[in-house]
């Protein structure tokens, strides 16, 4: 198993402690990499889970995810909804369109890696659409999720810790 695969499986168990006492849970992950925490996820017991990606990325998604977990799991954008199945998205369904809202909405190494623009829209949309916000990525890059937070009424509450994981990174909790 890779470092990656376990770094999935902590965000995972995040998300689990994150929503613990939160029933018929929604959770959206933006940038989800090859779709591990969503596996997990699922393996955890969360049947409610839409990742918003690139196209590109979304192909690996699909694929790792549909042969883990078998085809039926897996509902690509544009697809009759399988109850139950992880939907995969384009970035355009979640800042144009209407998701409906979110429990939470988990980020990795994506918004740290988006040019300024485009990381405030995401912003703009995850305040609006979710209840909780977890994010997990590293500060080398010229904007940061904290320059974000600080000063938004709209967080109520707001945490910040070292990533045991990865250096250089940190994971910010917060809530709308």
């Amino acid at each position: 198993m890779g470092l990656r695969a376990i770094q999935a499986l902590h965000q995972a168990l995040l998300l689990r402690e994150k929503l613990a006492g939160v029933p018929q849970t929604r959770i959206l992950e933006i940038g989800g990499g090859l779709g591990r925490t969503a596996y997990y996820a699922q393996k955890l017991g969360y049947r409610d889970y839409t990742i918003v990606d690139l196209p590109i990325t979304g192909v690996a998604q699909a694929h790792y995810l549909a042969t883990v977990l078998g085809e039926d799991a897996v509902t690509l954008y544009g697809e009759p909804e399988r109850e139950g199945s992880i939907r995969l998205w384009p970035p355009q369904s979640f800042l144009e369109g209407d998701l409906g809202r979110f429990d939470i909405v988990l980020n990795v190494d994506s918004l740290t890696e988006m040019d300024f623009a485009t990381m405030r829209a995401y912003w703009e949309r995850i305040k609006t659409r979710a209840n909780r916000f977890l994010s997990v990525n590293h500060e080398f890059n010229p904007h940061t999720v904290r320059e974000l937070v600080f000063g938004d009424p709209a967080v109520k509450t707001y945490s910040r810790t070292e990533y045991w994981l990865r250096r250089g990174y940190v994971e910010e909790y917060m809530t709308f």
